[in-house]
């Protein structure tokens, strides 16, 4: 599994951003709602392994996931239910927030 992972860090929140990297640079549409990974791919910043990722979704104030590997990663560690997750395109997104 490769993916392309950014945290944002603002005002005291900690946005992750996770991407499947193979996904980077395409445009999945379903109806009304777009999943632009080609305008917004430096969302989800730069190649990171899988412990590093598990590690960085221990902390975070929002999370921002896309494609199969990464969901599927967030739902084994816990974070996720696979019923909170939509498909875009055929593509799985999900957004978690702790409030």
């Amino acid at each position: 599994m490769k993916f392309n992972m950014k945290i944002h860090e603002n005002a005291g929140t900690r946005v992750v951003a996770v991407c499947d990297s193979a996904l980077l640079g395409k445009v999945f549409e379903d109806g009304a709602r777009v999943l632009d990974l080609k305008a917004y791919a430096s969302f989800y910043g730069t190649v990171a392994g899988e412990r590093e990722v598990l590690q960085a979704l221990k902390n975070f104030t929002s999370l921002n996931l896309v494609g199969r590997d990464a969901v599927a990663l967030a739902v084994k560690a816990g974070i996720l239910e696979k019923t909170q997750v939509l498909e875009i395109g055929g593509v799985p997104h999900a957004q978690a927030y702790k409030i």
